[in-house]
């Protein structure tokens, strides 16, 4: 009798032990699935910003070529006009804009 007394006061403390291992379960699975996610959002993040960098690369390189080719070749204008001076077309744009705006001040 006393066996089974001890059993029966054994087995809410059982039960009790097999919850808790069942919960740490699930808190280890549910870590693990989080640890996974932030593991794949951290790789697209990385993926992208190599990506951007190199789009970033290839615009500079661009720009930079394009940049070259204006300063070394001569700009050719077709115009209606024939009579106005070359050197008119060959202004850059931003010189024309620091004349406008020294005239304001």
């Amino acid at each position: 009798m006393e066996a089974e007394e001890k059993q029966e006061g054994l087995r809410p403390l059982e039960e009790q032990r097999q919850q808790e291992e069942y919960s740490l379960m699930e808190l280890f699975h549910f870590e693990s699935e989080i640890q996974e996610r932030t593991r794949k959002q951290q790789d697209q993040q990385k993926e992208q910003a190599k990506l951007q960098k190199e789009e970033n690369r290839d615009r500079w390189r661009n720009l930079c070529y394009i940049t070259q080719n204006q300063r070394f070749s001569k700009p050719w204008v077709s115009s209606y006009f024939k009579n106005i001076p070359m050197y008119i077309y060959c202004q850059p744009i931003v010189q024309a804009s620091q004349r406008v705006k020294n005239r304001k001040i």
